[in-house]
């Protein structure tokens, strides 16, 4: 299976050229190059990694871990973001593939959006 995923530089704000980073198939180990030092660096030195989940919303767009997704829920629009723990894909509402059954759409992401994410309280 390949592992897709995308990665954002923290401290140019922008995201990283596919090219420029690779996933260790024996480990899973992620590496970034660097071009404009000519050398590679782990995620979480400036860099947030993002792993894709399989899945696409309503007008075919990949959803990545980070994305912020918005659909029906009981009559009304809802948002969440993306997130993977223990081991898998979430939000916190609802499930990915629920949020995907009633429209989902991703509507930005975390780390180009910050003021899109809804409100945890």
């Amino acid at each position: 299976m390949e592992i897709k995923a995308r990665a954002w530089n923290l401290n140019d704000k922008c995201w990283v050229d596919s090219d420029n980073f690779a996933i260790c198939p024996d480990d899973g180990t992620i590496m970034i190059y660097e071009p404009s030092e000519d050398r590679y660096f782990p995620p979480g030195f400036k860099y947030v990694v993002m792993f894709f989940t399989g899945l696409k919303d309503k007008n075919g767009v990949k959803i990545f871990e980070g994305d912020i997704l918005e659909y029906w829920c009981q009559n009304f629009r809802t948002r969440n973001v993306v997130k993977f723990e223990n081991g898998s894909f979430w939000m916190d509402n609802n499930t990915i593939p629920y949020a995907i059954q009633y429209g989902a759409e991703v509507i930005g992401n975390i780390s180009e959006n910050p003021d899109m994410v809804p409100d945890a309280s």
